[in-house]
């Protein structure tokens, strides 16, 4: 039951940052492949921060942490000097054929792959993965058995 509930919590968070299309365009395919290749580990760890700190702005789960609005201002600029990086130099030819030839869609799934690489590597830290399987002690195992017809 552990290793479902392993892959079951792997899925949830990898999908996190959101779904996206399921039938891609050769450049923007392209644009994926160098943003995710060319990304550093600082690199992701940016993304990661941006992405928290825009869902903490949401009331809903604010709550959770607060960010100051100085600490807020420069994970933006520093997400700001990813996207330049990317766009105006690691990129570039990518980026632009992407857009010219599928348009802005194509720069959102792009950066919707990177979210999802970046998030998968977060979930990969002990911590993390230990926080995320908690939930299973609060499961009834004797129902998701009945349902699944896996045992413990």
């Amino acid at each position: 039951m552990t290793r479902f509930f392993v892959t079951l919590v792997a899925a949830i968070a990898v999908q996190i940052p959101a779904s996206a299309p399921s039938e891609a365009g050769p450049y923007q395919n392209r644009l994926s492949e160098c943003i995710v290749a060319s990304a550093t580990d600082a690199d992701r760890l940016t993304l990661i921060r941006w992405v928290v700190t825009a869902y903490l702005q949401n009331p809903a789960v604010g709550e959770l942490a607060q960010v100051p609005p100085e600490t807020a201002n420069e994970v933006s600029e520093k997400m700001a000097r990813l996207f330049e990086k990317l766009a105006f130099e690691t990129c570039h030819g990518e980026m632009q054929d992407a857009f010219r030839f599928e348009g802005p869609g194509a720069l959102e799934t792009a950066f919707t792959t990177f979210g999802s690489v970046a998030g998968r590597g977060l979930t990969g830290d002990p911590q993390v993965n230990s926080y995320m399987l908690d939930f299973v002690s609060h499961v009834d195992h004797t129902r998701l058995k009945a349902l699944t017809g896996i045992a413990d």
